[in-house]
C-alpha cells in the first residue's frame, strides 16, 4: 500500500485529478525536465501486477510505464531515448493549493517509439535486468538470505534488504531446472510466501503477504464497472508433489519450487504459516481513479448491491485521466479442485486402482488354470478310451490296409 498523507486521502473523496512529472535521463547524461504541460491528456499508465493466471506466490513482479508526451514541432526528434532512465511521480493538489507527491519509481526505456506529434515512451523497473541465465560462484548448502545478496550482485540490483520471512531457510545445492535470476528471485519469494519486486527506491525486495487482522486494506467502491465470482476462497493448503501442509481438501496452492529439493515439508510448514486461512475472491474492475493500491495489497471490495468481501488485489493499471483497472486473477475453485486432489482422495485411488489389478490377476489365474484342467481331463480321458477300445487308424497306401493295436 502506498502510503499519503491524511489531506491527500481526505482530498481524493472530492478529486481524482491525479497528474504526474518526470526526469529523464538520457545514456550520455542529459537531461529533461517533464512537468504536467508536456504530457497528453490520457495515454499514460503504470502497470503493476503479476501477470499469471493463479494466485501469485513465488513470482518476481516487474513494473512497467508507458508516458504519452506531446511532441509538437519535433521537440523531442532530437533525443535518442533508448536505456534511458525515467523517475516518475504521481501529483495531487490539495485543497491548500499544496501540492502532494508520490514517488512511482525509476524505470529504464526499452522500446522508444519513433517520434510524432505524440511521442509514447515505454519503460520498465529493474527487474528487466534479471532475465539473464542465472549461474552461481557459491558454496552450497547456501541460506536465502546468502542466495539472494549474490543473485542481487550479480544482477546490479541492490538488495533491500537480505533479511525477510524465512531467510534462514536453506538450500542444500544448487537448485536445478532454474533458468534465470527472474525465476530465483521468485522461488525465494516463494519459500517467503510472497513475492519480489523493485521497490520505489530500485532496490529488490521480497515482500511476504500479510493477511493478519492488523493488515493494511483498501475501501473500494466507485466503481465504473465490477465483475466477481459469487463466492470468497479460502486458502486450505500447500501442495508440492507427495507433500503437503495445512488441509488436504479445499482450495490448495501448488509449490513447483526447485529450491526446497530435500526440505520439502520444512518448506511447505513455513509458507502455509503464512498463507492457510486466508480469503480472497475473484473479480475484474475500474474504479475511478485510485493511486494507492498495488499488487499484493488487501482491499474490501463493495459492489452496486452493497455486498462486501475482502480480497487480494494481484494485478493493477493506474490510468492518468482515467479509471484504475484492478483484478484478482487466481485460478477458481472449481478448476483448484480439478487439478488437485487432497492426499487420502489419492490413496484411495491408489488402493483402488491395486486391488482392481489383483482382481484382474486372480481372474486371469482362474481362466488359465481352467483352460489347463479341461485340457488335461480331455487328454486322460482319450488315454482311456484308447485303453479300454484300442485305436484303429486306417491308412490308404498303395491300396493296402494296416491295422494298429495300441499297447
Amino acid at each position: 500500500m502506498i502510503e499519503v498523507s491524511q489531506a491527500f486521502k481526505s482530498a481524493m473523496l472530492d478529486s481524482t485529478d491525479f497528474r504526474c512529472r518526470a526526469t529523464i535521463t538520457m545514456q550520455d547524461s542529459t537531461t529533461i525536465q517533464l512537468t504536467d504541460a508536456d504530457f497528453t491528456i490520457g495515454g499514460s499508465s503504470i502497470v503493476d501486477g503479476a501477470a499469471v493466471n493463479g494466485f501469485p506466490i513465488g513470482v518476481a513482479i516487474g513494473r512497467s510505464v508507458k508516458l504519452s508526451l506531446m511532441n509538437s514541432g519535433g521537440r523531442f526528434d532530437s533525443y535518442d531515448f533508448s536505456c534511458a532512465s525515467v523517475h516518475l511521480w504521481i501529483t495531487f493538489k490539495l485543497p491548500d493549493d499544496t501540492t502532494e507527491e508520490i514517488d512511482a519509481g525509476i524505470f529504464t526505456v526499452t522500446t522508444p517509439e519513433t517520434p510524432g506529434a505524440t511521442l509514447i515512451i515505454s519503460a520498465s523497473d529493474d527487474m528487466y535486468k534479471t532475465d539473464n541465465g542465472y549461474s552461481t560462484s557459491g558454496t552450497f548448502p547456501m541460506s536465502l538470505a546468502e542466495m539472494f545478496t549474490d543473485a542481487c550482485s550479480t544482477c546490479g540490483i541492490t538488495p533491500a534488504s537480505a533479511q525477510f520471512r524465512n531467510s534462514d531457510f536453506v538450500v542444500t545445492s544448487i537448485p536445478a531446472g532454474v533458468s534465470t535470476y527472474r525465476e530465483l528471485f521468485g522461488h525465494i519469494a516463494g519459500i517467503a510466501g510472497g513475492n519480489a519486486k523493485i521497490n520505489r527506491e530500485g532496490k529488490m525486495e521480497i515482500v511476504t503477504y500479510d493477511f493478519s487482522d492488523e493488515a493494511p486494506r483498501h475501501d473500494l467502491s466507485m466503481w465504473g464497472g465490477l465483475t466477481s465470482a459469487a463466492e470468497s476462497i479460502m486458502i486450505n493448503g500447500v501442495v508440492s508433489g507427495e507433500y503437503h501442509s495445512g488441509g488436504e481438501d479445499g482450495y490448495l496452492l501448488a509449490i513447483d519450487n526447485p529450491l526446497i529439493s530435500g526440505n520439502e515439508q520444512d518448506a511447505l510448514d513455513r509458507i502455509a504459516d503464512i498463507v492457510c486461512g486466508a480469503y480472497f475472491r475473484r473479480f475484474s474492475g475500474d474504479h475511478i481513479s485510485y493511486p494507492l493500491v498495488e499488487c499484493m495489497d488487501l482491499a474490501m471490495i463493495t459492489d452496486a448491491k452493497s455486498n462486501q468481501w475482502l480480497t487480494v488485489i494481484t494485478d493493477v493499471t493506474f490510468n492518468f485521466g482515467g479509471f484504475t483497472s484492478m483484478t484478482n486473477s487466481a485460478t477458481s475453485a472449481i478448476d483448484n479442485a480439478a487439478t488437485y486432489i487432497s492426499a487420502t482422495e489419492k490413496v484411495k485411488g491408489e488402493l483402488t486402482d491395486q486391488i482392481s489389478s489383483e482382481v484382474e490377476d486372480i481372474n486371469r489365474t482362474i481362466t488359465e488354470q481352467e483352460a489347463s484342467l479341461t485340457d488335461t481331463v480331455e487328454r486322460r480321458m482319450d488315454q482311456l478310451t484308447a485303453t479300454l477300445t484300442g485305436d484303429y487308424v486306417a491308412q490308404s497306401e498303395f491300396g493296402s490296409y494296416v491295422e494298429a493295436l495300441s499297447a
